[in-house]
């Protein structure tokens, strides 16, 4: 069978199959074959009309898990990349995965259609899935929009059940009741910040 065959090299072995594993999560193609020797990742794939554009989501996934540290370990990540390898159970908005990340004492920001982060990327992408799930259990509880993403940035970034959470941000005067639902108390910056303070007492178990 005709195709490319392409070298790839990591850190580890563990981190050659780490990527092999996402690489075939996120790139259904026929005949596409992977084997890893010691440090070293070799892929096969097949020549068809999409052999070209498969290559060049190889080396772009390739790049990005490979991107070099800078002095702040940062990291970019494209978002359709994270949101094509993360197994979600529901639509999530970005900008709630960046609170999540800078609430547990880490580093993200939305850096136009990628995300800057101390994170590497399979850290990013499981995140990314427990958002989606906590979100997903917030959907049929009564809440603004707003008042449903503090909730479930909340319970992502401390591990704790949202029904649990959602007590300690009403008596944290965070979440107010307003008809037969609930709201933000204070504009959602603001939320942001006053949760950096009440966040810890939640992981006290």
């Amino acid at each position: 069978m005709r195709g490319v065959t392409l070298t790839l090299n990591f850190d580890s072995s563990a981190e050659a199959v780490s990527y092999l594993n996402m690489l075939t999560s996120k790139i259904k193609y026929p005949g596409l074959y992977g084997e890893v020797k010691g440090r070293k990742l070799k892929l096969f794939i097949p020549e068809s009309e999409r052999t070209e554009q498969v290559i060049n989501e190889v080396k772009t996934l390739y790049r990005e898990m490979r991107s070099s540290k800078n002095a702040f370990s940062r990291r970019r990540f494209k978002v359709q990349t994270i949101l094509t390898l993360a197994k979600l159970k529901t639509a999530i908005p970005i900008p709630a995965l960046i609170d999540v990340v800078n609430l547990q004492g880490r580093y993200a920001k939305l850096v136009g259609d990628s995300i800057e982060t101390s994170l590497d990327l399979n850290e990013l992408v499981k995140l990314a899935e427990q958002l989606s799930s906590v979100y997903r259990l917030t959907l049929y509880m009564p809440l603004t929009p707003s008042a449903r993403r503090l909730l479930t940035v909340a319970s992502a970034a401390s591990g704790k059940p949202p029904e649990d959470m959602l007590e300690l941000l009403v008596s944290a005067m965070l979440l107010k009741r307003e008809g037969e639902g609930l709201t933000l108390a204070v504009e959602y910056t603001k939320s942001l910040e006053r949760l950096r303070e009440v966040l810890p007492a939640s992981n006290d178990g």
